[in-house]
């Protein structure tokens, strides 16, 4: 019995492998259908101890690392230690982080971001580069349906990860344009190619929102067929919906999950995924049973023989950070249980569809209805409430960005006139703990005189709801009703270093 598991495990395995590198998206589909969803996580397992086997015996960092832990042989995944930026990266050259202690021959230099500090510097292989390929034009494949004519890259350019590789892999599913940040190139090149062509614009949320507002002032933006692929932090409902209701009927949003360390494609926000983030919106219990929670996180779906996806210890007040482990042995840094501090929970494919089952019985009618379906991947989840840095601690409650969102959304003009905020704790004249929420308007608006009144008053109304430690300790703890909302004029100094800034921050410095 084993022995036929096995070989059913390895065929399986062989046949996805050679699709995929043969950039045959829909074979690719046609075998994740029939695959069955628990012998892909057997496969991801196995493949995950080979990549540690790898680094064990051939990266001189990671050896170094194992030994500074004090790691000894172990039959236990769990017992490899967990690295990140600070404990690994930043602790250990460049050169001894790859194979042999030596560059790869060939591949692509990046930095990231640089959201945390001083940007860092990425490499990765011809291997990963075409591993990466194959796994765009999938995506390209099966969430557009292969139908954006032309692809509009809006990331911002240079050695960064996401605006070096969008519009280059895209280009081979499609005409593709890279041009940044840049609304009147933008315009010019819609008018130009005029509305009979198909578009995928792609960028960064609080970027495109504006973009489709200024779009909108400038052009019949209905006339054209565009969809958006977005990413680069995550996007709340109340913002999806408000999104929705700027673009052209029809239009397909998704979004998107990766990262510097990692690759920008390691999860994609199906339309199941969208799907399901609706439903825990419009049904508390679902949400509950599902994410713990009432506030709905981000949700993806991932391809597992590509990363292994695992949640880290379990904390008291907050959802796990998760782990990663690239799955290509011939990667040129391997990643072995690396944590990028971002806080969510993995998903099996069964236990996604058991929930959802007792919430939704007739889900798959449903879904069938819904104006974006594609057919199921039996592919796992995972969900993304927001990264540790972002998370301010207000008594003994952690409050996420994502979660003052939504209470502010709550107030439909407010969704129209907030460019952006950040977060602050201070102290009053009595010592007491006062989160401060300062806004930033939109560029040319204008807020009515109650603005700051309303806002804080659907914080304390909302936050709550959306945040289950605040609600209980709010309860015998009156000093969490010390909210105070400031508004500001746009471009204010408070918010001008983020302007330069690839990935915006919610945290006052």
């Amino acid at each position: 019995m084993f022995s036929e598991l096995k070989f059913k495990v390895l065929q399986i395995e062989e046949k996805l492998e050679n699709a995929s590198m043969n950039f045959d998206p829909a074979l690719v589909e046609k075998l994740l259908k029939k695959a069955p969803s628990h012998l892909l996580e057997t496969i991801s397992k196995k493949r995950a101890n080979i990549v540690f086997e790898h680094a064990k015996n051939h990266v001189p960092a990671y050896q170094k690392f194992l030994k500074k832990n004090k790691f000894k042989v172990t039959t236990s995944w769990e017992k490899i230690p967990v690295m990140d930026k600070h404990n690994y990266i930043q602790k250990y050259p460049l050169r001894s982080r790859c194979a042999g202690g030596i560059l790869p021959k060939d591949g692509m230099i990046y930095e990231s971001s640089g959201s945390t500090g001083k940007p860092t510097i990425w490499i990765q292989n011809k291997t990963e580069e075409d591993v990466l390929l194959s796994q765009v034009i999938f995506d390209f494949h099966y969430m557009f349906q292969s139908k954006p004519t032309i692809v509009l890259s809006t990331w911002v350019m240079g050695p960064w990860i996401t605006g070096a590789k969008f519009g280059e892999l895209t280009s081979y599913a499609s005409l593709a344009k890279n041009i940044g940040e840049d609304m009147e190139n933008i315009l010019d090149t819609l008018e130009e190619f005029g509305p009979e062509e198909h578009y995928l614009i792609a960028g960064y949320p609080p970027f495109i929102r504006q973009l489709i507002t200024y779009l909108r002032e400038h052009i019949n933006l209905d006339k054209y067929k565009i969809d958006l692929a977005i990413g680069g932090e995550g996007i709340s409902i109340k913002s999806l919906r408000y999104l929705e209701q700027l673009m052209p009927k029809g239009s397909l949003i998704v979004s998107g999950y990766g990262a510097s360390d990692l690759d920008i494609g390691v999860g994609f926000e199906s339309t199941f995924c969208t799907y399901i983030r609706k439903l825990a919106a419009s049904n508390p219990e679902f949400c509950n049973e599902l994410f713990n929670q009432e506030s709905v996180p981000m949700i993806f779906q991932y391809n597992p023989l590509l990363c292994h996806i695992e949640e880290g210890p379990p904390e008291k007040n907050s959802p796990p950070e998760l782990l990663f482990t690239l799955l290509n042995a011939d990667i040129a840094h391997p990643k072995i249980r690396y944590n990028l501090k971002d806080r969510g929970r993995k998903f099996s494919y069964a236990n996604v569809i058991s929930i959802l089952r007792k919430h939704d019985p007739k889900f798959k009618e449903n879904f069938a209805n819904y104006k974006h379906f594609r057919e199921i991947l039996p592919l796992p989840f995972f969900s993304v409430f927001g990264r540790s840095g972002n998370i301010i601690t207000f008594g003994a409650a952690n409050i996420y960005p994502n979660q003052i969102e939504l209470c502010l959304f709550q107030d439909k003009d407010a969704e129209k006139k907030i460019n952006h905020f950040k977060l602050s704790r201070t102290s009053n004249k009595k010592m007491q703990d006062v989160l401060e929420v300062h806004i930033e308007l939109k560029k040319g608006s204008k807020c009515r005189s109650n603005f700051e009144r309303v806002c804080r008053k659907n914080i304390l109304k909302y936050l709550g709801k959306f945040n289950a430690d605040y609600l209980e300790i709010s309860k015998g703890d009156p000093e969490l009703k010390n909210i105070k909302v400031k508004v500001y004029p746009y471009n204010h100094q408070l918010f001008e270093s983020d302007k330069k800034k690839i990935k915006r921050t919610y945290l006052v410095n």
